[in-house]
């Protein structure tokens, strides 16, 4: 038996960010281990996604095979809509952690091939015997010349030379007397029932014009036609096709992950349109999740200020002041404690980065 093996370096992992608050972005790495999360240690670092552990998961390389392992407890990883706690991925797969939908690539993977000769046996250098003819038709005797006759046991013998039996003539009057029976009920039965049919039906006073009509003037039709007209010029005016117009920017903001923007952009729609269902639950889910970042952001900022990363401490609640306080929201953010809560820790990390701590 001879094996030939072939195993070259680590493959080249490529990840692309396809949806979500970090669409766009792009990793490269070609080691054996990656991680992802919200904390600062990841290899891929994803700070605008709430819905993302701050050590989430890890994808490994061993033996050539690549997987996904789910670190967190809390927030699943999504594989063809099913929650999976490891996986193996392969070129192209698609997997989703938290609202980030990641596509994955992987260059250079190489697999080991193994050849493997059949063992030699005294079995497989004997040769092979013709099979023997069961039926035992052929004469056994192959010198002796004349022809060959066959003779079928008795008892075919006995079936092939029966006379088949004829039936009698009683039996054909009764069949042809049956027919005839049922085929004068049938007649009857259908000529009575189409006399009735013909005798109970009354002829229409009414032409299709005259239904026509009627159905035109009746009160149900004129209501319909109403309803109509009132949509379609409805749909026509300048104020409706605003609505419909703020409404889609922000759907657009709101896939971007720009929470803020789509907030303003539903409030604004539903000003003109107060009954604007969409619009009333897109509200909704901006505001949990502006406030669900703003939150995620306050506690990475906390983790820099006590690991003395005042840098990046001073980033985080820089970025959370220039969420809460625009210019469109200073009125209604003005008591807002998250917002006084970044001022005065914005102020700490920058009293530690210059020494008064």
């Amino acid at each position: 038996m001879s094996a030939v093996a072939k195993l070259n370096s680590l493959p080249q992992i490529k990840l692309v960010v396809q949806k979500g608050p970090h669409s766009g972005q792009r990793f490269a790495f070609s080691k054996s281990k990656i991680t992802i999360g919200r904390s600062p240690e990841n290899d891929i670092i994803l700070v605008n996604d709430p819905l993302i552990s701050r050590q989430h998961a890890y994808i490994q390389i061993s033996q050539n095979d690549v997987e996904i392992v789910n670190l967190s407890v809390k927030n699943p990883i999504l594989i063809n809509n099913e929650n999976v706690n490891k996986w193996k991925l392969t070129h192209d797969t698609v997997f989703t952690i938290g609202d980030s939908e990641f596509l994955i690539q992987i260059e250079n993977q190489q697999s080991v091939v193994v050849v493997v000769k059949p063992p030699v046996t005294e079995s497989s250098l004997q040769p092979v015997k013709p099979a023997k003819n069961k039926l035992n038709l052929a004469p056994q005797n192959r010198k002796a010349t004349g022809p060959q006759i066959y003779s079928a046991p008795p008892q075919f013998q006995q079936t092939m030379t029966a006379p088949k039996s004829k039936p009698s003539e009683k039996k054909i009057f009764y069949i042809i007397l049956a027919v005839v029976i049922a085929a004068g009920l049938y007649f009857f039965l259908s000529d009575g029932a189409g006399s009735r049919t013909k005798k109970n039906k009354k002829p229409s006073t009414l032409k299709y014009s005259d239904e026509t009509a009627i159905k035109l003037n009746s009160q149900e039709t004129s209501d319909t036609f109403s309803k109509l007209e009132k949509s379609a010029k409805l749909k026509q005016s300048s104020t409706y096709l605003r609505t419909e117009e703020n409404f889609s920017k922000g759907m657009r903001a709101f896939q971007l992950g720009n929470y803020a923007n789509s907030i303003e952009l539903f409030q604004v729609t539903l000003t003109t349109n107060s009954e604007h269902i969409l619009a009333k639950r897109y509200l909704y889910l901006s505001k949990v999740r502006f406030d669900e970042i703003v939150k995620a952001k306050l506690s990475l900022g906390q983790s820099y200020f006590e690991r003395n990363n005042f840098k990046l401490c001073k980033s985080m609640f820089q970025q959370v002041i220039d969420m809460l306080s625009p210019k469109e929201m200073l009125q209604a953010q003005s008591k807002d404690t998250n917002l006084q809560l970044a001022r005065t820790m914005l102020k700490k990390c920058e009293f530690a980065a210059e020494g008064i701590h």
